[in-house]
């Protein structure tokens, strides 16, 4: 089913939120949507018409634990939290955004009946402890990396 703009996620991280104010906040959103629903449909030339997005653009500081950015998101989140993010002083700036030629391809296939979506499955993010158990499992050789440098 081809959706409109103004259609609204009745699912899912950005439920209640339209296809344009997606677009605006999390742009690869709608791309996963169209390579993983099987129906999921979008006009492209729609989008075209909208500003470009705008997006988190958090200080990066250094620190002896490597790159950490200030406020702390994820850059691929969910429109509520990047409206958080700005209600909290957060940055943001604008972007251009073009959808990728196998989002296209997909569209493409799509309207033929030629497509079969892949089977999702949701990334694990690692807990503080499983991040720490790694950096301690290979610390010896990050020191010898860096010496390399």
């Amino acid at each position: 089913m081809k959706h409109s703009i103004e259609y609204i996620m009745p699912f899912g991280t950005n439920k209640g939120f339209s296809l344009k104010t997606i677009f605006q906040y999390v742009p690869t959103y709608i791309e996963r949507l169209i390579k993983y629903i099987q129906d999921f449909e979008v006009d492209i030339s729609a989008f075209k018409n909208l500003p470009n997005p705008t997006i988190p653009n958090p200080k990066k500081i250094l620190s002896e634990n490597g790159l950490k950015l200030d406020p702390l998101i994820k850059l691929d989140t969910s429109v509520q939290k990047i409206l958080d993010y700005i209600k909290m002083g957060g940055v943001i700036k604008e972007v251009v955004f073009d959808f990728s030629k196998s989002t296209i391809r997909i569209l493409e296939l799509k309207r033929k009946g030629q497509y079969t979506a892949p089977e999702y499955i949701k990334s694990k993010w690692m807990t503080s402890e499983e991040v720490d158990e790694l950096v301690a499992k290979y610390k010896p050789n990050l020191r010898i990396f860096q010496n390399k440098i």
